[in-house]
C-alpha cells in the first residue's frame, strides 16, 4: 500500500504589495528569507508576528516549516548573515 502525502496548505495569510516607484527616494525592498532584492511586488506577511517581506508566499511558509525549527529565532530582514546549520 502506498501513500501519498498531500502539501499542506499556506500556513501564513499574507498579502501582495506594490510598493509605490519613486526615482528621489528608492527603496530596496529583500526577501526576509534568502535575500534576494524585489524589484516590483513582494509577499508581506506575518509568520512570527512582525510583518516581513518576501518573494514568494512560500518563503513565509519556509520560515514556519524550515527556519524556526532549525535555528529558533526569526530572520531579520536587516541582517546579511545566515548562521550556519548546527553540526551533528
Amino acid at each position: 500500500m502506498v501513500t501519498t502525502q498531500t502539501q499542506p496548505p499556506p500556513s501564513s495569510e499574507g498579502a501582495w504589495i506594490t510598493p509605490p516607484v519613486s526615482y528621489v527616494e528608492p527603496r530596496r525592498i529583500f526577501c526576509a528569507l534568502c535575500g534576494r532584492p524585489i524589484a516590483r511586488r513582494y509577499w508581506r506577511a506575518a509568520p512570527t508576528g512582525t510583518a516581513l517581506p518576501f518573494c514568494e508566499p512560500a518563503h513565509a511558509d519556509l520560515v514556519l516549516t524550515y527556519w524556526l525549527p532549525t535555528y529558533g529565532d526569526p530572520p531579520d530582514r536587516r541582517s546579511t548573515a545566515r548562521p550556519t546549520a548546527p553540526h551533528p
